[in-house]
């Protein structure tokens, strides 16, 4: 593999001055098992002995051909090279695990650190994954991924890599803040800026982001946006909670700022409390989809936050923008309107077109298109056309009404009557009708709209749900035989209904959802953790989603099971004097406590005590100590073991 932060061209001169890569040309040369390659990295065959090893390479000026000369490099080939490779994916359910169906990010550029210098760069591949090779034991390695605009990024925490090893599953989640979308197609928006101001308007300067081009950001095809803010880097991004705006430029065809028609919530979102997540803890998902939200679909954003350092990150903050109304050619205007506003199925319903000419020539021939919603079926023999019979062509739902006059400063009337089918689908239902060219098609004025409400028939539309949280004592993810329910543990809805076990752990949710009759629609269960009994951990997912069928009763169950739980209590003495490098006594002392966890799935809780002062320095001993023991626990090679990691004051 490539050997990170080694460059055959980092002390040779071109007329003098040092070499910029640009400005010349390596001819690439194998000797021996090493390679120096056109941009004058060096890679090393896989097995290759340490030691020095002598390797000769040409360079020519690009804008001079024939001013070449040759180099020699002593290359010394470290002992124990290791290897790290991982997925970069997006975070659907933000929960920071690589799980089954997630989106894996082709593209993303992704940088390995050492000690915070930049060493090694790479490309994930079509399946996300990337690979680093030939690299030295050590520790302070960090890494970090960004995606093809550089504004969604990703990151890992500080980790080590001893002699020889290779490490496969450093995989790095992707938690965008939102989808900028079509408020009527529901489609991602490419071609969007996004901008973070104060409360007052003033743009943040880029030094308070993670990456500077997150300001003024723009979309690409997936309308994927991501803030994230560095608390206290410049007055401007105080450490303190601070309210901070959202600014949309919306692209052609848009109309400016975010959606009217889907207003954003009032006030700032405090991702601290995130009201709008149904249990607290981990991100505050202002949706629960990592998608906009389907038509139709209820939808919540917001404009303003409340921010500060430790807050959660926000995710799933989908931004709505509306497209530019077409202006008609003719000025023709058409309204429909319906003689009631809520139907039941069987009902029958009558409907009025009226199409207004405000020009002093009478507009003709046209047509008048009109689209029926699903489940909805004209009453034949119905229709009158400025007061005389008028039967339309029929083509499934889409009625039209050939070679029509609107008179001069006029306006011509349509009224049909449509029955409400049985398999109509219940909730909002919008006819449309359009004025159009009877040869190309195109719409010649306004779209009227009249929307019919179906009222719900619990029976025939509900989807209920029907659960159990259970003691999974062999850890399967399944109830078997012998394994009780667990009472008095709390679940919720993403509406924020709160449902509790009963004593044999069961729990229901009556009409849980209305599904779409055709095919379902997808329901989201959530287990508080808080609620269970001490001890227990989830072995199941969570959330959970689950498929709804209207008329149908779902299954759902969750299962938790009881675990070693170990504490470590860390102290200032536990690492060398001002910083966060582990004492080789606080490394003897983890390896023999996780000689004695067994092959048990545990608990390890970290504590550091910090005698106030210093946080970040506290916080970086914590996250190398929660390091170490990854790694040693990954070498050991035992069952699953959780780390759960708090900063405390000392008293």
């Amino acid at each position: 593999g490539v050997i990170p932060g080694l460059n055959v061209l980092t002390n040779d001169t071109l007329n003098g001055t040092p070499i910029v890569p640009a400005d010349v040309t390596v001819t690439p040369v194998t000797t021996g098992p090493l390679t120096v390659n056109a941009d004058g990295t060096v890679t090393v065959a896989p097995g290759t002995p340490s030691g020095p090893y002598t390797v000769t390479y040409t360079v020519c000026e690009v804008l001079n051909p024939a001013n070449c000369d040759t180099g020699t490099v002593t290359i010394n080939v470290p002992s124990g090279l290791g290897s790290l490779a991982g997925t970069v994916f997006e975070d659907s359910n933000s929960n920071g695990l690589l799980n089954v169906g997630e989106p894996v990010q082709a593209g993303y550029t992704v940088q390995l650190f050492k000690d915070g210098a930049l060493i090694a760069t790479t490309t994930t591949l079509a399946d996300g994954s990337y690979l680093f090779l030939g690299i030295a034991p050590g520790s302070g390695y960090t890494i970090a991924a960004t995606s093809p605009t550089g504004t969604v990024i990703a990151g890992q925490g500080s980790f080590s890599i001893a002699a020889g090893q290779n490490i496969t599953d450093v995989d790095l989640p992707v938690d965008p803040s939102g989808i900028v979308y079509d408020a009527v197609t529901r489609l991602p928006i490419a071609g969007a800026t996004l901008q973070l101001t104060t409360a007052a308007g003033a743009p943040l300067p880029s030094i308070c982001f993670a990456s500077p081009g997150q300001q003024n950001q723009v979309t690409d095809a997936t309308g994927a946006y991501q803030f994230d803010i560095v608390p206290g880097v410049a007055p401007e991004c105080p450490v303190g909670a601070t309210e901070y705006r959202l600014a949309v430029t919306s692209p052609a065809g848009y109309v400016a700022g975010a959606a009217a028609s889907i207003p954003a919530q009032a006030g700032a979102l405090n991702p601290a409390v995130c009201a709008v997540d149904p249990v607290a803890g981990g991100s505050c998902q202002v949706q629960p989809q990592p998608a906009a939200p389907a038509a139709g679909a209820s939808t919540t954003y917001f404009l303003s936050f409340l921010v500060g350092a430790g807050s959660p990150d926000i995710v799933h903050n989908h931004v709505p923008l509306d497209p530019v109304p077409v202006v008609p050619p003719l000025g023709l205007t058409v309204e429909k309107t319906a003689n009631v506003t809520v139907a039941r199925r069987g009902d029958t319903i009558a409907y009025q077109i009226k199409v207004t000419n405000p020009n002093a020539a009478a507009m003709g021939p046209l047509d008048v298109a009109d689209q029926l919603p699903a489940g909805f079926a004209y009453t034949p023999g119905s229709s009158l056309v400025a007061g005389l019979p008028l039967e339309p062509a029929v083509s499934n739902r889409k009625l039209t009404y050939a070679a029509l006059t609107v008179p001069a400063a006029g306006e011509l009337v349509i009224t049909l009557n449509v029955r409400v089918a049985s398999n109509a689908a219940s909730g909002d239902h919008v006819n449309i009708a359009n004025v159009v060219d009877p040869v190309t098609g195109e719409p010649l004025g306004t779209t009227g709209r009249a929307s019919v409400r179906v009222e719900m028939e619990h029976v025939f539309d509900c989807g209920d749900v029907i659960g159990k949280v259970f003691d999974d004592r062999n850890r399967n993810g399944y109830q078997d035989e012998g394994e009780p329910g667990l009472p008095g543990v709390r679940v919720a809805t993403v509406k924020g209904v709160l449902i509790t076990t009963d004593k044999h752990g069961r729990f229901n949710v009556p009409c849980a959802e209305l599904p779409d009759a055709d095919i379902g629609s997808n329901f989201v269960l959530k287990l508080d953790t808080r609620t269970l009994p001490t001890g227990y951990r989830m072995t199941t997912e969570n959330p959970r989603v689950v498929r709804l069928t209207a008329g149908k009763v779902t299954k759902l169950n969750f299962g938790a099971a009881i675990s070693k739980v170990v504490r470590i209590d860390l102290k200032d003495r536990a690492f060398e004097p001002g910083s966060d490098q582990p004492t080789e006594a606080l490394l003897d002392g983890i390896d023999a406590l996780l000689d004695k966890l067994g092959q048990d799935p545990s608990v390890l809780r970290l504590s550091y005590y910090a005698n106030g002062g210093d946080k970040p320095l506290a916080a970086a001993r914590l996250k190398a100590a929660e390091a170490a023991v990854k790694a040693k626990w990954r070498r050991k090679g035992g069952p699953r073991l959780t780390i759960e990691t708090r900063v405390v004051a000392a008293k």
